[in-house]
């Protein structure tokens, strides 16, 4: 999981340098020439399958991370298929967003109070946020660290919010829009474009039922929504 965020965050700063770099050039090259070069960044961050990706013009090492990136996302991808535990595909839901204060196993402490028991043991360290998404009054999902967790509550008592759960289907501006499958629109400040700039869609979000604020439930990343367009 290190790894696979330093390998993120090295590809972030090659795709900042040679967005750098190509604008510095520019003069020596044509407008469509620069919009490949970054329209392929941006799809081989999605896949190096993707149909827009394009590694050949794109700088060696950033090729090379990429990638690595790729097969660690391959092999995180059929552990999920493995072990994840799936939500609602959408609709309304209560949930609660805490973070972990211990962890014995399949035995984990909220922030809150509450205590849980996991579907299978957590090897992670204290302090992580997480989303718990209700099944009932006493069973969730806990999504922690882009894994999910079917969860009994033990002991103590959980705040919850009502929300919809969506997938966002398209981002627009630079992630200032994002579209949902319902088709609903959402606006977005130019400081949280830094976070839904460089999620790609397709993934699922928790809309608050009163539209104030959104939740990436693999990223467990809230964002203030700054308007609703439609």
């Amino acid at each position: 999981m290190e790894l696979r965020r330093m390998l993120s965050k090295r590809i972030e700063i090659f795709i900042l340098m040679s967005i750098l770099m190509t604008v510095n050039s520019v003069f020596a090259q044509s407008m469509q020439a620069l919009q490949a070069k970054i329209r392929s960044m941006e799809a081989c961050r999605q896949s190096i399958k993707h149909n827009d990706c394009n590694l050949k013009i794109l700088d060696k090492e950033l090729q090379d991370s990429l990638i690595q990136l790729d097969r660690l996302q391959q092999l995180r991808e059929n552990q999920h298929t493995r072990n994840r535990v799936e939500s609602p595909v959408s609709g309304s839901i209560q949930f609660a967003a805490t973070s972990i204060s211990d962890v014995n196993g399949e035995i984990v402490k909220m922030s809150g109070g509450s205590t849980w028991r996991l579907n299978r043991s957590y090897f992670g360290l204290p302090l992580n946020d997480v989303i718990i998404v209700m099944s009932d009054q006493r069973n969730g999902i806990i999504y922690i660290e882009d894994s999910s967790y079917g969860a009994r509550l033990l002991s103590g008592s959980v705040p919850t919010t009502s929300g919809q759960i969506r997938t966002v289907v398209e981002k627009m501006g630079e992630g200032t829009i994002l579209k949902l499958d319902d088709g609903t629109l959402l606006e977005f400040s130019s400081y949280d474009k830094y976070d839904t700039g460089w999620w790609l869609p397709p993934y699922r979000v928790i809309l608050e039922t009163s539209r104030m604020n959104m939740w990436n439930i693999e990223k467990v990343k809230k964002v203030w929504v700054q308007r609703v367009l439609n």
